[in-house]
């Protein structure tokens, strides 16, 4: 099971004695008791969830940062780099840990939680999905304003006069944050190649059945690999696709 999701959440400090850390809350206020395995005096690892967490400011070609690639934990980690990637520790969470631990306790499947974001990013504007068309908004000063819609730049301009780009457009961190993720899934091209594949045999097998009337054989390595339940699952689709109602 794959999940992936761009997060705009206000992040918290990893560990500390004093009082808004994760330390702090687990610790001394004793919650979130997953988290802590008391028999280690440790914090807990996953045993099947990998957490992939990747940065980037921009677009499609902006520089990537790794900063985890572990089995899930609340420990500190400096992630190895990788071709094409910087590398360094991130001592803040979002809530991918209360996410990934969730999904761990639900199956026992290997799953993997890909987070792509950075902070002070407005879904609006610079994480305005495609599609999303500009509008007029008046405001309490009786001025009216157009609101740029994906691609458009500036943000806004006076409605009824010609914007004027600057170097930024709305939907820019759209781009590059869902081409991040597609980067690291390219990187699992040929198990996802494979997949593919049976998949396609399947099918075919399936739509000579259908016209045909002859049974699809059982591939016994498709059935294997589908029930591993390798479903890409984008959660921040949910969130865009709200974002984009409300403008409409």
């Amino acid at each position: 099971m794959y999940v992936g999701f761009a997060c705009r959440s206000q992040c918290r400090r990893l560990q500390g004695t004093t009082n808004g850390s994760l330390q702090f809350a687990v610790q001394t206020e004793g919650k979130y008791p997953y988290l802590w395995d008391k028999a280690a005096s440790n914090w807990s690892t996953s045993k099947n969830v990998r957490n992939i967490f990747v940065m980037g400011s921009g677009g499609v070609d902006a520089e990537i940062t790794l900063f985890h690639n572990e089995f899930m934990t609340a420990a500190d980690t400096t992630p190895a780099s990788v071709p094409g990637m910087g590398s360094r520790m991130k001592d803040t969470i979002g809530p991918e840990l209360g996410i990934g631990f969730t999904l761990g306790n639900y199956t026992t499947d290997p799953v993997m939680t890909l987070k792509t974001c950075i902070g002070d990013r407005a879904l609006g504007w610079d994480l305005l999905p495609p599609g999303v068309k500009g509008y007029n908004y008046t405001g309490g000063d009786n001025k009216t304003w157009t609101y740029a819609g994906y691609h458009q730049s500036p943000e806004k301009w006076p409605a009824g006069t010609t914007p004027v780009p600057m170097g930024w457009a709305a939907g820019i961190q759209y781009d590059g944050d869902t081409q991040r993720a597609y980067d690291v899934r390219l990187a699992r091209t040929p198990l996802s190649v494979l997949v593919c594949l049976c998949m396609f045999v399947w099918v075919f097998a399936a739509t000579l059945h259908t016209l045909c009337g002859v049974s699809p054989p059982v591939c016994t390595l498709c059935e294997a690999l589908l029930s591993v339940s390798m479903k890409i699952v984008f959660a921040n689709l949910f969130f865009f696709c709200c974002g984009a109602f409300v403008l409409h």
